[in-house]
């Protein structure tokens, strides 16, 4: 199981070893509870913005990610929508805490759940929450948590 967390700024690379550059954004499908792909950025000279679907993963390691074919890189401009705060509300629509981070199966692309914090000093005395069953707001940004 990876963090989201771990998977922004993971340094990526071809299964030969060649450097393309650093996961800047994580594509998720929150409906089905997978995530679709990556967004990735290469500074320097050569400098651009590259997105490749999940299906390209040849493997995980510890902060880096390989693809299998960096001829499928699509050039973007980074199109996600990205969201400074998500925050976390019950079925009675009280506000629970925020989103602070997503729970995934590397294997095989799941959100496996969302840890929702309260805030520094409740996560240091009581711990994180972990939820398996959430429903995003497409308008908002935010999570019903079931």
């Amino acid at each position: 199981m990876k963090r989201s967390r771990d998977l922004l700024g993971a340094k990526v690379f071809d299964e030969k070893n060649n450097y393309l550059g650093v996961v800047r954004g994580i594509d998720y499908e929150h409906k089905q509870k997978n995530i679709k792909g990556f967004y990735i950025e290469r500074n320097g000279i050569l400098s651009r913005k590259m997105y490749f679907p999940f299906n390209e993963v040849a493997k995980f390691g510890e902060k880096e990610i390989f693809i299998k074919n960096p001829k499928d890189l699509n050039k973007v401009s980074f199109p996600f929508k990205s969201y400074d705060i998500s925050y976390a509300f019950n079925r009675a629509d009280t506000e629970i805490g925020y989103i602070a981070d997503f729970l995934i199966d590397e294997n095989v692309g799941n959100i496996l759940g969302v840890e929702v914090s309260l805030g520094p000093f409740d996560d240091i005395n009581h711990g994180r929450a972990v939820y398996a069953n959430y429903t995003p707001n497409e308008q908002t940004g935010d999570f019903i948590i079931d």
